[in-house]
Formats: structure tokens, sequence, C-alpha cells
């Protein structure tokens, strides 16, 4: 009896034991990944985003169906981010998985499905897949809707359709849906400016600029010469001026900087002419030198050349020919350790000039973007023609090396004012808060091109072609995704930094040694589990046999 009451006890003891044990582990959180590259973990930023979501975010993921296997890795990429953020969000997080092709089966019907999703922000991309022997093109739609709050959002994930751009998708997966789910909690939309009234790009120029940045941003225009306050926007972007700033309009941007503004410079140095001898390149004359020499950067007056150009058509006999135009630059050299241009493809560029850095104490300046190794400087006065395309296309001509056309600069900016008079005409308003040193807060970028920024426009279409579209060569480069890139990181420093840790390795299989060690790892696949099923019965055998024997 007393060992009865003893097996009872320790049962009650065990199933007590089990019942905490579970009540423990419930209550803890704890998710590991032991993975290499950490593709299973999010940033600390994203976890905090995600886990304090007050409403159920529905995220509807439209790259689904059948496509090749770099999409389909795309994909379980995706899939595998939403669950690790709807591990931290709970039931406030769902996610679906569409094919568009199965969501709509009348084509009519799936026509207007594809228009409403293209109206939404989602651009699809056009796949070959080979079926029996044939070709066969289909829509994919490589992006996700994101619904919270009566609100919508599109979410682009693709960056390319090669290998090598649907890997950089992959690693860029959580920054795209966390941006996403930011811009939707967010109860005023953060606003940025183009500045206007120096020539700077019209509006159709940048069209697709303004658009890309409308979906995260409210955008518009700033005059610096009106009294409109500019302390209620968070990033300004000069796009190509063409005529001075003066003193009052550079006071105002100075002192916006000092209070901890943003400011973008896409800016030319050179304006370049048509006369009976060619092409020639003048200097602007922007009033501006003097501001970004106090920040910490030098604008030259030059044009730099670069073997690594994109083409443009000349006439070669009765038939025109693509030939690379030196004064084009592709630019494909970037600081791979900064999130702005971490996983960025070349970007398209038009009469680009040399930047150096100066001594500006208490700033920061991280180049961005080179030149390839293949390039030449060419100073005042700026004279060339068309046959340049035909001729110096020797690498050893190109001897100045790579050379860097954007900085960003950080820190604590000094005013170009301190020490000196203000400008006249200003209000006592203005010169009673004057700021000579920054608030640490204030971010500067500089790129030495302001056609990074222009669309080219289809006159037959009468609609514009995508940012950083080639006519000629039909290829669109990373130019929208620079800009977005550089206005998210100057807003939101940290988040984007988080998110763009992800390294997602490759691990190509080596062809050779897959050929020459097919038939080995054939034979242990199949023919080692069968012989260790045989071997587990023969020795099973034996044990039964020697026990049994011991009975006789």
């Amino acid at each position: 009896m007393k060992g009865k009451k003893r097996d009872i006890v320790l049962y009650i003891v065990g199933l007590l034991v089990i019942l905490l044990v579970n009540w423990v582990v419930g209550k803890s959180f704890m998710r590991f990944d032991l993975t290499e590259d950490k593709r299973f973990s999010l940033a600390s930023s994203t976890k905090s985003i995600v886990s304090t979501l007050d409403s159920p975010l529905r995220v509807q993921v439209y790259l689904h169906g059948d496509f090749p296997a770099g999409f389909k890795n795309l994909e379980r990429s995706i899939e595998e981010t939403l669950e690790e953020m709807s591990a931290y969000a709970g039931k406030n997080l769902k996610y679906e998985f569409i094919d568009p092709y199965k969501k709509e089966t009348d084509k009519k019907k799936r026509g207007e499905f594809f228009k409403s999703l293209v109206q939404l922000g989602l651009q699809p991309t056009s796949v070959v897949s080979n079926e029996g022997g044939s070709n066969k093109n289909t829509l994919v739609f490589p992006g996700a809707v994101l619904v919270y709050k009566g609100r919508k959002i599109a979410v682009p994930f693709l960056k390319g359709n090669r290998e090598d751009d649907l890997y950089q998708s992959m690693e860029t997966v959580e920054f795209e849906l966390v941006s996403g789910i930011k811009v939707l909690k967010q109860e005023r939309k953060k606003r940025v400016a183009f500045v206007e009234g120096h020539g700077e790009l019209a509006d159709a120029e940048v069209f697709q600029a303004m658009n890309a940045l409308s979906l995260q941003y409210e955008v518009g225009r700033m005059n610096l010469s009106l009294p409109d306050k500019i302390e209620n926007l968070e990033a300004l972007i000069i796009a190509q001026p063409k005529q001075a700033y003066t003193e009052q309009e550079k006071y105002k941007l100075d002192q916006y900087l000092m209070n901890g503004g943003k400011v973008l410079f896409f800016m030319d140095a050179i304006e370049t002419r048509k006369d009976s001898v060619g092409l020639q390149g003048l200097p602007y004359d922007l009033n501006l030198r003097d501001l970004l020499f106090r920040y910490g950067v030098r604008v030259n007056m030059n044009m730099i050349q670069d073997l690594n150009a994109s083409p443009v058509p000349i006439r070669d006999g009765q038939k025109y020919k693509l030939l690379p135009w030196s004064f084009y630059p592709l630019l494909n050299e970037f600081n791979k350790e900064h999130p702005i241009v971490k996983n960025m493809n070349a970007l398209l560029t038009r009469h680009i000039n040399t930047l150096d850095t100066i001594k500006a104490k208490g700033v920061k300046k991280t180049p961005l973007v080179y030149t390839s190794k293949y390039t030449k400087v060419k100073s005042q006065p700026i004279v060339y023609s068309a046959e340049e395309l035909r001729i110096n296309l020797d690498k050893n001509y190109y001897n100045s090396g790579q050379l860097p056309v954007s900085y960003l600069l950080e820190g604590n900016f000094t005013s170009l004012y301190a020490g000196r008079p203000l400008p006249d005409s200003l209000s006592f308003e203005a010169t009673k808060v004057f700021l000579s040193k920054g608030n640490g807060k204030g971010k500067v970028l500089v790129f030495s091109d302001g056609d990074i920024l222009a669309n080219a426009f289809d006159q037959k279409a009468g609609k514009p072609y995508p940012l950083g579209f080639d006519q000629y060569t039909r290829e669109v480069y990373s130019n929208k995704q620079f800009l977005l890139n550089a206005i998210n990181y100057m807003l939101d420093e940290e988040v984007v930094r988080q998110s763009f840790n992800k390294n997602i390795v490759k691990r190509p299989l080596d062809k050779f040694k897959v050929e020459e060690e097919k038939t080995k790892w054939q034979i242990i696949n199949v023919v080692v589990p069968v012989l260790l099923v045989v071997l587990f019965g023969i020795v099973r055998w034996w044990i039964r046999k020697r026990k049994y024997a011991s009975f006789g």
C-alpha cells in the first residue's frame, strides 16, 4: 500500500513539474537563429515597430505562383521575414500569399485586377520560363499590399531580375516591409520639398522622383524667397539649379541645417552648351560653393570622363550604332558599408564633376559613390565633340583612378555666417534666432549630378519614362532607389541602418565537382539507407536469437 501511495505522490509531483515548466515556457519568449547569415533575425527597431501595432495589419503578398527558382527564393525570404514579424506582433499581423492568376480566372476581370495592382503601386515584371521547349512570358508582381486602419500602401521587393539582383532583393525584404509599416503607423506623413526658383528641374522632369517619394512622404515645392516656414519641412531637395541663390536664401538654408534640417544637393558644376565647335562646358555660378565648402565639401569646376559609360547613337555611314559616351558615366562602385548604397545597382548619370573634402570640425564626411578606376578629369576650358566617341578609348588614357562623386555629411555643422555679417534685408525675427553652430541633428548629402533625378519623357505615349531609364539600352538603373534610400536614411537613420544589416550568403554549387561526384552521391543517397536498414535487421535478429537461446 505504501508503494502505491508513493507512486501516486510521484505521479502528482511529476505532473505539477510538467505544468510548471509549460507555464514558464509559455510566459517566456525566446527565438534562436542558428543560420550563419542570420536570415531569421530581425533588427531590434523592427521588433519594436511590429510589437507596438495596436490594430490588425494585413499583408497581401502577390509574389506567388509558378516561376523560376530565383523568384521562389525571394518568395521564401518574404515568408520567413513575415513569420518572424508575426511572432513579435502576435494576432495583430496576418499575412497571405496570393497567386494573381488564380485570383481572377476570367481574362477580362484578371486584366482589371492587374490594373488595380499597378494603380496601388505594384509594378509587374515579365519572367521568361521554358515549357515544353518553348518560352513562356509571365507577369509577376514582386510586391505586397499592406492594409492598416483602413489605409493601404504598396511595398515593392524586386531590385532587378538577374540572379544578383534577386539576392539583393532578399536582403532588403525586412527594410521594405518595416518602411511600409512605419508609414501606415504615422499619424502625419513627414514632409519633403523640392526647392524651386533657380531653374531647378521642373515638375515633369522630377515627376517619377516625386511620385516615388509620395508613397511614404508628403511631397511639395518650396521657394526660398517666399516667407514660407521652412522649419516645418523634414527634408529639402535641391535638384539641378541653374541660377544663383541669393544670400538671404543661403542664410535660410544654413539656419535650417543648423536647426537639424536635412538637405540633399543634386547639382551640376558645369553647364553644357552647343556651339560651332561641338559642345562646350561652362561653369555654373550658383553661389553655393562657399556654403558647401564651410560644411566640408569642395565642388570642383571640371568634368569626369569614365570608360564605364552609357552609350549614345552615332552615325556610321548610313547607319547608327551605339557607342559609350564617356561623359555619361554608369556608376557601380559604392561604399559597401553604408546603408544608403548597400545592395545598390548601377546609377545612370550625365556630366558629373569631382568632389573634394575640406576640414570641417565636428563633421563626419562619408563617401558614398565612386566612378570606375578608368577615369579622366577634363579641366577648364572644357570643349568636346562627338569625335571623342571614336578616339581615346584606351584604358591607359583614363588614368585618374576612382573618384568620389557623392558625400554624406553628418555632425555639428558651423554656420557659414558665423563670425561674419549677416545678409542684408533679413527680418528682425530671422536675425534674433541666429545659430552659429548646429544642434548635431542636421545632415547634408551632395551628389555632383542633377540629371540623376531627371526622368526622360515618352512623347508618343505622353508619359514620363521610369527614373533611371536609358532610352537607348532600355535598361532601368537604380536612380530611384538611391533617392529613396538617401531620404529614408536621413529621416530615420537607425531603422535603415539596422534593417540593412542582413546579408544573405550565396552558396553556389561547384558545377565541375557536381559532375565528377554525381555517381558517388547517388549511391550514397540510394544504397546506403537500404544497407543501414538491412544491417539493423540483422543485428536485431542476432540479439533476439542470443536472448532466447539463453533460455534453452
